[in-house]
């Protein structure tokens, strides 16, 4: 797979991860630590927590590091550091060609046997737009990499400004037609904290960059009845369900996990 290219963007997250504790023995589900907070509810609370350990996050990263341990020439735009690389993402470096347009945003995740809560400070992430990313990738490396055979967008519901860089950038930025080909993959990730206004925007988008690209959306099982509802689709079933957005939205394939 050394003759495909792929970019992918845009954000860096530094991971801090957490076994919280009741006790000496650690919470059995994330119904447990629930229950425990409800009965602390109006009073304090000490959680004790084991740090599991710290580690470079964040969908982009670790979508380019995978792609590149496969063999893909990979360029990565993202959140790793204003002025320079945060150490702790110098094994994505080894394996491909970085371009850090800002600070990594933070998450600290308490982690269960059933799955895992997530806190994070992102301020940084809306600090990337259409104008950021020209100016520190370049207009000239913008427009190469805009010609890659996959381009990657995830983690767009994390990205303020994704709409804008999905038009600025992805539509009116490149100049690539359908029949080239071209992949886009675009991951949405939590569209439950996300105001109704721009998923419409991003629905309105999504059939824009059909015309141009095949494309490929990333949804789970949550994303996709988040989105469904958006559009006003009724389906009994998730096959159902993915075929009917698939094609209310314009996109030539779902991904679901």
């Amino acid at each position: 797979m050394g003759n495909y290219s792929a970019f992918v963007g845009f954000d860096g997250y530094i991971d801090e991860i957490f076994k919280p504790k009741t006790g000496l023995e650690c919470f059995e589900s994330i119904k447990h630590f629930n229950d425990y907070l409800i009965r602390n509810g109006s009073a304090s609370a000490d959680i004790s927590v084991n740090r599991i350990g710290r580690r470079m996050g964040g969908n982009a990263p670790l979508l380019a590091y995978s792609l590149a341990r496969k063999g893909l020439k990979v360029h990565c735009a993202g959140a790793f550091g204003q002025d320079k690389l945060f150490p702790i993402f110098a094994p994505l470096e080894k394996c491909c060609k970085i371009i850090t347009v800002a600070d990594p945003a933070e998450c600290y995740a308490f982690e269960f046997p059933d799955g895992k809560i997530m806190f994070g400070e992102h301020s940084s992430l809306d600090k990337i737009t259409p104008k950021v990313i020209r100016k520190k990738i370049g207009e000239k490396l913008l427009a190469k990499l805009l010609q890659s055979d996959l381009i990657c967008f995830v983690n767009w519901s994390g990205i303020l400004h994704g709409n804008e860089i999905l038009y600025e950038i992805l539509l009116e930025g490149a100049k690539t037609k359908k029949g080239k080909k071209q992949i886009l993959f675009l991951d949405l990730a939590d569209l439950s904290v996300i105001e109704s206004t721009r998923v419409s925007e991003l629905i309105a988008l999504l059939a824009q960059l059909g015309q141009r690209y095949y494309t490929t959306l990333g949804l789970n099982k949550k994303e996709a009845l988040i989105f469904i509802e958006h559009c006003g689709i009724k389906a009994a079933s998730l096959p159902k369900m993915a075929e009917m957005l698939r094609i209310r939205l314009g996109v030539d394939e779902n991904y679901g996990a």
